[in-house]
């Protein structure tokens, strides 16, 4: 709990059903909180939490705060199809201005590569005036890179030298 902030104007409780109880202390216009709300949100919809936000908004600006746009492609469960395979989900931004020179990115774990598969227009220099009706893009997961290390338990726990893996289906037949 924050008892020496001020709760009387800038802060948000949203009693929930979950175990765990979560406070947060945001700057409405950080790219923190944008990254932060939709995790929260899934949370909070799931019924895993009780949440409690506390807008700590910066006192003065010297610049525009918002440089970016961020949403989240994460839900709390997995939804189907009628005919049973998992459903896509995607993002969407809206009301943006036109003359921006945009790039449509994604923020993914350092082990992952990830690449567009489908999309008729350069992803890193979109200008919304150039586009007929909005950008649409696909992306798959080109490889994940596995890290890890091992021990020799027989040598007091050595690191042990030049142990490759390989990593395989279960289908090994």
């Amino acid at each position: 709990s924050f008892p020496e902030l001020s709760m009387d104007h800038s802060c948000v409780v949203l009693p929930g059903k979950g175990p765990f109880e979560v406070e947060a202390v945001l700057d409405p216009l950080s790219a923190g909180a944008q990254q932060i709300s939709q995790i929260l949100h899934v949370l909070y919809t799931a019924n895993l939490i009780t949440l409690r936000i506390v807008l700590n908004p910066v006192e003065r600006l010297s610049e525009m705060p918002v440089k970016r746009f961020y949403r989240y492609v994460l839900e709390p469960e997995l939804s189907f199809t009628e005919t049973g395979e998992i459903a896509e989900i995607g993002s969407r931004f809206t009301n943006l201005l036109p003359h921006l020179l945009l790039t449509l990115t994604l923020s993914t774990p350092v082990n992952w590569m990830v690449a567009s598969t489908h999309s008729p227009y350069d992803l890193d220099n979109i200008r919304l005036n150039d586009v007929e009706q909005g950008v649409h893009a696909e992306y798959g997961l080109e490889y994940l890179v596995i890290e890890g290390h091992s021990h020799d338990s027989a040598q007091y726990n050595t690191p042990t030298k030049g142990l490759q893996y390989d990593i395989v289906s279960g289908d090994t037949s």
